[in-house]
């Protein structure tokens, strides 16, 4: 069309543009594009295609100046070298397209053979194994992963590669003892490294190379709160590769270590959430540190009332010598829900035909996390053993995490713990001692060299090869999110499992009543402490306490110009406190509380003293023991008391004496409870 286009116009009188010029330009252009097809290394199809197109326009329009382009002898020349040339296009980019995959697959192949040779090469110079043989057809498998920099584009981050090793008794494992001496010899870029692992035979190995850092930034723990199951995998992070990191704690326990620093709380965070998704899960945990770990997980419900119900089910906030009684409350409530479980759901068993309880929402699986074990005590920590030594089959499992894998004198993860922890992660330690102790003494046993810094970890499955890992990264808001958008799916412990100790149960947020500011913002489920501004409104507050004709019975537009329940629950709330205070003040001159007296009796002449022998003397608990003492300003040793080569939580015997005195002299306060501690009534 625009040969035609040209001799119209230049045929006119006015124009008369000379015929030369058409052959000028049909031959520059074509050997401009013939230069081009040069450069890009066409086929020779295409570089005679575009020569003969330009040679057949410039002809036709040379002819049509020299006389009229309108002609029939002219149009039908022109008609059909259109149309071959259109075709004979299409017939050129299918060609060149066929000969560009060609020569890529050929390109592909040299590079398969030519990776071959050279790991081969490599293995017999670094392990020192000669008659490797890496396998031609498909030994290359590269890894196409999204790239997180280009939206909707991917790349390359490494590759692997399968061998078979000669005959003689080489193993994997040869192989696996060297991967950072190979990965040296490769000469790979900082934060790649070389992983190993069997094949599908005893003599076959297959060779992960990484050859794109993807750990050298952090991956953000993505904002999905889509129901799951624990039967599934839950994702941690992203592997080497690219790929998801999963684990699985459906039927086994796991095992988490890693030194300050290391990202382990934040791994920890992450199952967590992970753990929330599932709607066939419940949470428990302890955590010997006030809960740390825990508490963002159940602060919407305490602080914002965002949620209804805590996203932890119940959290034992202590743990250590002396201290230990919520977690032995929990962990005992859950070794003796063993045999309930197994007997109340036989027939459930029987209907699936299986040796152990299927787990749905009406029936959830229990996940007992412990932070900080190597501060439980030792009563507790022989506890945990049982329990995991036999909860398998009725669905209660553990993670147990700690800074160190290595029982130091029994002040770390029991060894029966770790034994039974399948699934066992190691983020960034220092210590190849670490590692070996908890993935075991092997060739396979990485190096604290291997670690790629903060946020990463070594991930291993029963008898997996421990592969590194990069933990997803979780903000500091992840845990109140994952809480408040997973609660729909949150399921409820099962009757048979609360009724093993229904007091245990019911009391499992009493540690609530020493942090008035941490109560939830709508009433506790169980009976616990005396209601307040912040468990509710004064009227229900009062119909609690038994207070006739107070009750939420009327809607917020009903009760404009009702009693004013606030200012009467403060009245009667007086009321009810008036009596309680100090004694008279001749009475504190003449005795002192029978609770510091025993005290210092038990005490006898030892300076220093265990809370358990003052609470076992004055027939208390521990804990009910340091909330009255601390009524009258005696605290506990803020570091273990070691008495009898025992270590544990106790008191200067001085300041207990130092109390009763200063107390029977009038100088010191001591409200009606500590008076009435030992009283039979």
């Amino acid at each position: 069309m625009t040969s035609l286009a040209v001799a119209s116009v230049g045929s006119l009188p006015e124009v008369a543009l000379s015929p030369w010029w058409a052959a000028g330009v049909a031959a520059a252009g074509g050997v401009l594009h013939l230069a081009e097809a040069v450069r890009r290394s066409t086929t020779g199809f295409t570089k005679l295609h575009r020569c003969l197109t330009w040679a057949g326009a410039g002809a036709w329009t040379f002819t049509a100046l020299g006389s009229t382009p309108w002609s029939v002898e002219l149009l039908a020349p022109l008609v059909a070298g259109t149309a071959v040339a259109v075709t004979s296009a299409k017939a050129a980019a299918v060609y060149e397209e066929t000969v560009t995959e060609r020569e890529r697959e050929e390109q592909r192949v040299l590079r398969r053979v030519g990776l071959a040779q050279e790991w081969e090469d490599r293995i017999a110079r670094v392990c020192h194994i000669k008659g490797v043989d890496i396998v031609r057809e498909g030994a290359l498998t590269e890894w196409v992963r999204p790239d997180p920099a280009h939206p909707g584009q991917t790349r390359v981050t490494g590759y692997s590669i399968e061998a078979v090793l000669p005959a003689g008794g080489k193993r994997w494992t040869d192989i696996s003892s060297k991967k950072l001496e190979l990965g040296a010899d490769a000469d790979l870029p900082e934060g790649c490294g070389v992983e190993v692992r069997r094949g599908a035979s005893a003599r076959r190995v297959v060779i992960d190379v990484t050859t794109v850092n993807i750990f050298g930034e952090d991956v953000p723990l993505p904002a999905d709160y889509s129901k799951r199951s624990i039967n599934q995998p839950l994702v941690m992070g992203v592997r080497a590769d690219g790929s998801l990191a999963e684990v699985s704690l459906r039927w086994v326990c796991g095992i988490l270590i890693g030194q300050t620093g290391s990202g382990k709380s934040n791994a920890l965070t992450v199952l967590i959430t992970q753990l929330l998704r599932c709607d066939d899960v419940v949470v428990v945990g302890i955590d010997p540190n006030g809960g740390k770990a825990f508490r963002p997980f159940i602060r919407p419900w305490l602080k914002a009332g965002r949620t209804g119900r805590p996203a932890i089910e119940w959290i034992a906030p202590d743990g250590g010598e002396g201290s230990d009684e919520r977690a032995w409350k929990l962990v005992n409530w859950l070794v003796k829900s063993i045999d309930r479980r197994a007997a109340a759901y036989e027939s459930l068993m029987e209907e699936v035909d299986d040796d152990k309880i299927p787990v749905s929402h009406d029936l959830p699986h229990i996940v007992l996390i412990t932070d900080e074990t190597a501060s439980l005590s030792r009563r507790v920590k022989a506890k945990l053993a049982e329990l995991s030594n036999r909860s398998r089959a009725v669905s209660i499992r553990q993670l147990t995490c700690a800074l160190r894998a290595i029982d130091a004198g029994g002040n770390g993860i029991p060894t029966d713990l770790l034994a039974q922890g399948k699934v066992r992660i190691a983020m960034d330690v220092q210590d190849d001692n670490e590692l070996a102790y908890l993935f075991g003494w092997s060739k396979r046993t990485p190096k604290a060299e291997e670690s790629k810094g903060v946020g990463t970890g070594f991930v291993s499955e029963g008898q997996e090869v421990p592969r590194q890992q990069k933990v997803y990264r979780a903000a500091p808001s992840a845990a109140a999110d994952f809480a408040v958008h997973t609660e729909h799916l949150r399921p409820q412990v099962d009757q048979v499992t609360i009724d093993t100790d229904r007091d245990a149960w019911e009391s499992r947020w009493d540690w609530l009543d020493e942090e008035p500011s941490a109560r939830p913002a709508e009433p506790l489920s169980t009976p616990a402490s005396p209601p307040t501004a912040a468990s509710g409104d004064a009227a229900e507050a009062l119909a609690r306490l038994g207070f006739p004709g107070f009750g939420k019975t009327e809607s917020a537009g009903q009760q404009q110009g009702a009693v004013d329940y606030d200012a009467e629950f403060r009245r009667l709330a007086e009321e009810q406190l008036a009596d309680v205070g100090p004694a008279p003040a001749a009475s504190r001159e003449l005795r002192a509380p029978d609770l510091l007296v025993r005290c210092v009796e038990a005490a006898g002449d030892r300076p220093r003293v265990h809370m358990s022998t003052l609470a076992e003397a004055c027939g208390v608990t521990s804990r009910r023991l340091g909330e009255l003492l601390r009524m009258v300003g005696v605290e506990p040793i803020d570091h273990p008391v070691t008495v009898e080569g025992v270590k544990a939580k106790g008191y200067e015997t001085a300041e207990l004496a130092a109390a009763v005195e200063q107390i029977r002299r009038g100088e010191r306060e001591c409200p009606r409870p500590v008076w009435d501690a030992l009283d039979p009534e």
